[in-house]
């Protein structure tokens, strides 16, 4: 899952099969079986945003997409299922975003909004309630999208700076003030101007709407919002993700939003809130936190802290983000989702296994799988119940 104007994570700056199982025997700047940090030959993935049981890329303007296929998610409109990136249907140049939901995934296509994959709630937009294994195009949105984002069974996108959702929408995650699903887009209650991003989440959507986050559908805390309301301690926000029940966000209380590395200010900082149980946080402890708390590890030899986080992404109860170039994960870890080679869980920024450095972005799928651009390759890591997977990086073949 996953948002952007350019179809990355939440990051600071601009605007997701593994390949065979592992022992986790690899150690720091090596991968199993997939190659070693920086010895494979520069690729061309651009993006990537991992759903359930399936991820998609986005390489020279063209989907690829592996894992399951059967209800459609690869959009090739074979069914069958595949370890290796195979190409969408339809969509072989001038694609700009991607994003995967659970069992869906929508493009950016010259502004349009192209989906595929399940459909029994409504998420592909196009009016129907039925699955399609190859693009349908969103029609009602026009060719003026900016941003689009796949969440659990519903899908979010901006036309220009307002908001608008459509599928499932039993906790209100559509943000219409109703709980009816919604097979069309629909307007987000209170976010018809001034949102620069949106990130649909598990059962819940969260934006950056006039430089704080509003979040609504089933919140963090546990309550259901059907409209957008404020996120406490926000100000300064400008980009958010937001997964299964944890939440997290990119700050500048001092104004600089955006410009990311040296050019941060003193203010720039990540925060999340939520359900803490296997630290998904990332503050080091394990109590739950309806308000942000800063990631940092205070510990950390290589000095992760919270400011120079550039990149986050929330899951079901797991986070990872890119500080300096460098991949890392914590919270629950019971299928190796944080890429240590280990399943212990880890409650503090923990460094991915080989993605010391080049790394450009980063996502956090919905069934312990996780994966990484480096030098425009993809990585993926993850037990789960994934056919395949590994408890470090391997290189998934996209092209």
């Amino acid at each position: 899952m996953g948002a952007g104007a350019a179809g990355a994570p939440s990051q600071r700056g601009a605007g997701e099969s593994g390949t065979g199982s592992s022992s986790g025997g690899a150690t720091d700047g090596g991968k199993a079986d997939g190659g070693v940090a920086g010895s494979e030959p520069e690729g061309a993935v651009d993006a990537v945003s991992v759903g359930y049981w399936h991820a998609c890329a986005l390489v020279r303007g063209s989907v690829r997409c592996w894992g399951d296929n059967r209800v459609g998610q690869l959009g090739d409109g074979s069914g069958m299922n595949s370890d290796v990136g195979v190409p969408v249907r339809g969509l072989a140049s001038a694609v700009t975003a991607i994003s995967a939901g659970y069992y869906h995934t929508c493009a950016l296509v010259g502004g349009e909004v192209w989906c595929w994959g399940l459909n029994a709630y409504g998420q592909l937009g196009d009016g129907s309630m039925d699955d399609s294994p190859v693009p349908v195009r969103v029609e009602m949105l026009g060719s003026s999208v900016t941003a689009i984002s796949g969440g659990g069974n519903h899908t979010c996108a901006l036309v220009d700076d307002a908001a608008y959702c459509w599928g499932h929408n039993e906790f209100g995650q559509v943000g219409d003030d109703s709980s009816d699903d919604r097979s069309s887009p629909t307007a987000v209650r209170g976010a018809s101007s001034g949102v620069t991003m949106i990130e649909a989440g598990e059962y819940q959507t969260c934006a950056v709407r006039n430089g704080t986050v509003a979040c609504w559908g089933q919140e963090v805390t546990g309550q259901h919002d059907l409209v957008p309301l404020e996120v406490p301690s926000t100000r300064g926000a400008y980009a958010v993700s937001t997964g299964g029940d944890v939440a997290c966000a990119l700050l500048d209380t001092e104004g600089a939003a955006g410009m990311g590395g040296a050019g941060a200010s003193d203010g720039a900082h990540a925060a999340c809130w939520g359900a803490n149980y296997y630290g998904a946080l990332g503050n080091g402890k394990t109590e739950d936190s309806a308000t942000p708390v800063d990631v940092t590890d205070p510990n950390a030899s290589d000095g992760v802290s919270s400011a120079s986080i550039d990149q986050i992404s929330a899951g079901p109860e797991i986070t990872c983000a890119i500080a300096r170039g460098a991949g890392y994960c914590w919270g629950f870890n019971l299928w190796s989702s944080v890429g240590d080679g280990t399943t212990v869980d880890r409650h503090v920024p923990t460094p991915v296994l080989g993605l010391s450095s080049g790394v450009t972005a980063i996502s956090v799928g919905g069934e312990a799988r996780n994966c990484a651009i480096e030098r425009g390759n993809v990585y993926c890591w993850g037990t789960g119940s994934w056919p395949t997977g590994s408890t470090v990086p391997e290189r998934v073949t996209v092209e």
